[in-house]
């Protein structure tokens, strides 16, 4: 049979079809029972507000190193975890020589009273339920958290304390515990992908009121034993009219933003194995109080580098 030009560029054609399907990766998580592993996340943030035209910038530095533990794989592909925060670091200043701090969870004995509320969780195991596509259900919280937390809440009054209450609340619930492990296990995509795929995941976040990310994750290739994704969000206020009260005062956020950031999953098991990420927002924070002559408008930006590690 003679091979035409015609019959010899279809079958070229449908030649690196077959390779570029051939190319395609799973991505799912693969766990066996009693692995066990740790995670920390480590964040560095600079928070900026102008008042009266003086600006002040607050710096923070966080560390959460949370172990894991396989404890069953079921019948049904999924993975039963343990997770713990086995230790927390904060150390924070500002330009105005104010809100200076430093503590350690596994050196320091004594604990400052604006971090009593973020050690709540240390040393307690959540249970949950993690899929192959990074799904995460079935939360157990440890006994007696939820209202160890809701006191903690009741019993916080001053601005700071309330805004760390704001995020802290995030982990008094099976869905605000499920929220944060979604830092440490991203949802994978359902279809085997190539090099530049891409797929879309939204989420809430707390910062300091509700922010909604939608995030498009893209597959980069596979180099070192690692898959390297490549992830970008867009950040908005989940309610655009949000307000909180503050000390008797009605603060109301006008807020957006972006994350950029890379990821390394282990090509075996889709752990993560590294990863940063920039995340920029900005706005205004509007005060009213029957005290104030006039509402105060308060422009105010956060630039949080995060990173992390798994061992």
């Amino acid at each position: 049979m003679k091979l035409t030009p015609t019959l010899f560029a279809t079958a070229l054609l449908l030649s690196l079809t077959l390779q570029a399907e051939a190319k395609k990766i799973k991505l799912q998580y693969q766990l066996k029972a009693g692995q066990e592993f740790s995670i920390t996340s480590s964040a560095n943030q600079e928070m900026a507000q102008e008042v009266m035209g003086q600006t002040t910038t607050l710096f923070i530095e966080t560390s959460n190193t949370y172990a894991f533990k396989v404890i069953e794989v079921k019948a049904d592909g999924t993975f039963r975890l343990s997770g713990t925060m086995t230790e927390t670091i904060l150390n924070s200043s500002s330009t105005m020589g104010m809100g200076d701090m430093k503590f350690n969870s596994t050196t320091d004995k004594e604990v400052p009273e604006a971090v009593k509320p973020m050690i709540l969780t240390l040393n307690e195991p959540y249970l949950f339920t993690l899929s192959p596509a990074g799904a995460i259900s079935d939360v157990l919280l440890p006994e007696g958290m939820q209202e160890k937390i809701e006191k903690n809440l009741t019993e916080q009054q001053d601005a700071a304390g309330q805004i760390v209450n704001a995020s802290l609340s995030a982990v008094s619930t099976a869905e605000g515990f499920a929220k944060t492990m979604g830092g440490f296990f991203i949802a994978l995509p359902t279809e085997p992908v190539q090099k530049k795929d891409n797929w879309s995941v939204e989420s809430k976040m707390e910062q300091t009121i509700q922010m909604t990310a939608v995030t498009e994750y893209t597959y980069s290739g596979t180099a070192d034993g690692c898959h390297n994704v490549k992830w970008v969000s867009q950040i908005t206020q989940t309610d655009p009219a949000a307000s909180m009260e503050i000390m008797g005062m009605n603060a109301r956020f006008e807020l957006s933003g972006a994350l950029d950031g890379m990821l390394k999953l282990n090509e075996e098991s889709c752990l993560v194995e590294g990863g940063e990420s920039i995340t920029s927002i900005s706005g205004v924070i509007s005060i009213e109080s029957s005290e104030l002559p006039a509402p105060m408008s308060i422009p105010m930006s956060t630039k949080t580098t995060i990173r992390i590690t798994r061992k």
